[in-house]
């Protein structure tokens, strides 16, 4: 599995590119207070969660599938214990 913000986008889909975004650029996805959103360093279009599938259905991902795509952005809290002997 690959993190989501660690794969290059193409634009990919058969319809014309939305507003302000061009088939000769590569695009990343990222993720902040507002949510998922797509950027190709200067412009950015925020998507809603759930709406992933809009991504998926404009780019593909460079030397990977969807499939292998990780979207999850928990972190998981690792706990030490010492024991003492």
């Amino acid at each position: 599995m690959i993190k989501f913000n660690e794969v290059k986008l193409t634009y990919t889909c058969s319809a014309a590119p939305p507003e302000n975004v061009y088939m000769n650029r590569i695009y990343r996805i990222g993720k902040d207070d507002k949510g998922f959103f797509f950027t190709d360093g200067n412009y950015v279009e925020h998507v809603k969660e759930n709406d992933l599938w809009y991504i998926k259905m404009l780019f593909t991902p460079s030397d990977v599938t969807w499939d292998e795509v990780d979207f999850n952005d928990s972190i998981k809290e690792v706990k030490n214990t010492i024991i003492k002997k």
